[in-house]
């Protein structure tokens, strides 16, 4: 007769891959944070995810995601929260988990980006930090306070285009800044009370122009800007010289220009539409074009 056949079974370790994109929308009355988190599941199907972030968030921090069976918090000391996430069912390729969080203004006028730290359960109750992990922080701006970053070396900037995640386009209309948060340093930024409020009441939060030229020395540039308008009638511009304004789209829409003069400058003025308090940013987008003094 044939032996028995034996099977030793081994649970699969899941290689995990994550990244998280947390968005922070600092108001007169709020500080609002986002938080947007996936992780890339290779080799196996993983049903147990760790995120440590600061102690602060806890009480606070609300976590959702399809298929959770259960979330622990515990401390880990040095000011550390770590959060246990486990699912259901397994589940493979990834895993997305959303997450929001409310506070009060801070006392010391800081608004600080949650540094997050992705582990994985090792042997022996032990966590171990995963090898390729990302955080990204959208900032926006919708107090009357002015915000500057505390330290200008720990912002890397980035396009919208470069975010692991999709993000809305609403919400990157809005954005006052997108940083890339380095390892050893977490970004923060400070609140600085306008002394006039009234002069804030029409800003450009972003300003995009991207110029072709060519051999003959013709050039065609696009202007994009960011406004968000509290009481204005008109965004002025100044044109350069022997430009030709081609087409203007405010919010989406077919508009033109009026021409004044600022003392002896020429000066293209754009109207803009009524808005309240409420409302988000919206574009207003120009196509000029022009030729140089010679050809390249």
């Amino acid at each position: 007769n044939p032996a028995e056949v034996v099977l030793s079974l081994s649970r699969a370790t899941p290689d995990l891959a994550a990244d998280a994109i947390t968005l922070i929308a600092v108001s007169d009355a709020s500080v609002d944070y986002g938080v947007n988190l996936r992780w890339k599941i290779t080799r196996a199907a993983a049903d147990t995810f760790v995120l440590v972030t600061p102690d602060w968030l806890q009480g606070r921090l609300e976590l959702h995601a399809d298929g959770i069976r259960q979330i622990t918090s515990e401390a880990t000391g040095v000011g550390r929260l770590r959060w246990t996430i486990s699912l259901v069912d397994p589940v493979r390729d990834q895993f997305l988990l959303n997450g929001v969080a409310t506070l009060p203004p801070p006392e010391d006028k800081q608004v600080l980006a949650p540094d997050l730290q992705f582990e994985q359960p090792g042997d022996a109750g032990t966590f171990d930090a995963l090898e390729t992990q990302s955080q990204f922080v959208v900032l926006v701006n919708l107090s009357s306070s002015q915000i500057t970053p505390v330290d200008v070396e720990a912002h890397e900037s980035i396009p919208a285009d470069q975010l692991p995640l999709q993000v809305s386009q609403q919400l990157v209309n809005q954005a006052m800044e997108i940083v890339r948060v380095a390892e050893d340093a977490v970004p923060g930024w400070q609140m600085e009370r306008l002394e006039l409020a009234a002069a804030a009441n029409a800003t450009v939060t972003g300003a995009a122009l991207t110029t072709v030229l060519d051999y003959d020395g013709s050039w065609r540039m696009q202007a994009v800007y960011t406004v968000r308008n509290r009481g204005r009638q008109f965004l002025a511009l100044k044109l350069p010289k022997e430009a030709t304004l081609m087409s203007v789209f405010v919010r989406g829409q077919p508009s033109r220009t009026v021409e004044t003069a600022l003392g002896t400058e020429p000066i293209q003025l754009v109207a803009l539409p009524q808005t309240s308090a409420a409302d988000l940013s919206f574009d207003v987008r120009l196509v000029l074009t022009g030729r140089l003094g010679q050809s390249l």
